[in-house]
């Protein structure tokens, strides 16, 4: 039987694994922008460019983790037609 207990502690897992995820983005973002200015003063623009670009894929990862919604009614749903 799939009781309320495991709910919230569904609930809770999905909950850390956002916080954790937009913990390691922000994380990413500052080392991105640190890593660009360090790289563009060092090596000049064309690398700069680059570094940039990392920069906007890590804002793209933090999006990601900022967006992240588990479809709890699918989810739902398949733990209930997985229990014997």
């Amino acid at each position: 039987m799939y009781t309320i207990k495991a709910q919230l502690a569904d609930i809770n897992r999905t909950r850390f694994l956002q916080l954790f995820l937009l913990a390691v983005s922000i994380a990413a973002v500052l080392f991105g922008v640190l890593g660009a200015l360090i790289v563009g003063v060092s090596y000049g623009l064309g690398v700069f460019a680059c570094s940039v670009a990392l920069g906007f894929g890590s804002l793209f990862v933090l999006a990601v983790a900022l967006g992240y919604r588990p479809n709890r009614r699918e989810s739902h749903a398949h733990m209930l037609h997985s229990q014997p």
